[in-house]
């Protein structure tokens, strides 16, 4: 595989930015405006603004996850227009130019909207999930941030708890356990940026995940973070990834 320039963006609540031209965009979860989470809502935006947002884009491939506050991949899947220009990766996976790409859009309980962890024994229902998460994944796409990483908890929020860090740490565990070449988030609006986690594994020592929040917005629901950009080079175990400015 030559030269792959990745975009990733998440949480953009309706809004819809411009892209830079890419290979693949990754999408975490989000998408809807948060003005109505009511299924008739969700279903007519989904037609009437993000199917040609997601026409216009400059991306050879689009794979995108819902997030907490998209209710109607959850509440009513067959209400979502079939047609739109993306793959949707609800804990399963899909192979692009050789790059094994999963998503799974389940989180922490918060407020008990979509895709929601149980409030009591959270941690080990997010495990579960985990687990499906396969040994050779390439990317991986989480609207849940892992524990320690990019995962602030909202001014105010009223989460179990009661304060940092929010993410999970299941999700964690099985990314160093996995280590694979990038973790794409959200959620956790005010965490946006590129981490980088050493994973133990034997005989590896210098093995890095690369993670990356790209929530758009801001914690007041605002524009204000533009999409990450990456460029993976090489093939196979030889995979290689690098921030683009």
């Amino acid at each position: 595989m030559g030269g792959m320039r990745v975009v990733c963006i998440s949480d953009c609540h309706g809004h819809l930015p411009v892209i830079p031209a890419c290979d693949l965009l990754l999408i975490g979860g989000d998408v809807t405006p948060v003005a109505d989470h009511s299924v008739k809502y969700q279903a007519r935006w989904l037609n009437n603004f993000l199917r040609p947002w997601l026409q216009r884009v400059p991306a050879r491939h689009i794979c995108g996850i819902a997030g907490n506050h998209d209710f109607i991949f959850e509440q009513a899947p067959s209400r979502v227009p079939t047609d739109l220009r993306w793959n949707y990766l609800q804990d399963s996976s899909i192979v692009i130019d050789g790059l094994k790409i999963y998503g799974t859009p389940w989180q922490p309980w918060f407020c008990d909207w979509a895709f929601n962890a149980p409030r009591e024994n959270g941690e080990a229902f997010l495990a579960q999930k985990y687990r499906l998460i396969p040994p050779d994944v390439n990317i991986l796409i989480s609207h849940a941030a892992p524990r320690g990483w990019g995962d602030p908890a909202p001014v105010g929020a009223n989460l179990p708890d009661g304060g940092n860090p929010v993410g999970s740490v299941a999700l964690l565990e099985r990314i160093l356990q996995l280590c694979p070449l990038l973790t794409v988030f959200g959620h956790l609006h005010s965490g946006y940026g590129v981490y980088q986690v050493p994973c133990p594994i034997p005989g590896d020592g210098s093995k890095m995940a690369l993670l990356a929040n790209a929530s758009i917005l801001d914690d007041t629901y605002q524009p204000a973070n533009a999409p990450l950009q990456f460029e993976i080079q090489g093939e196979g175990s030889s995979l290689t990834i690098s921030q683009v400015a």
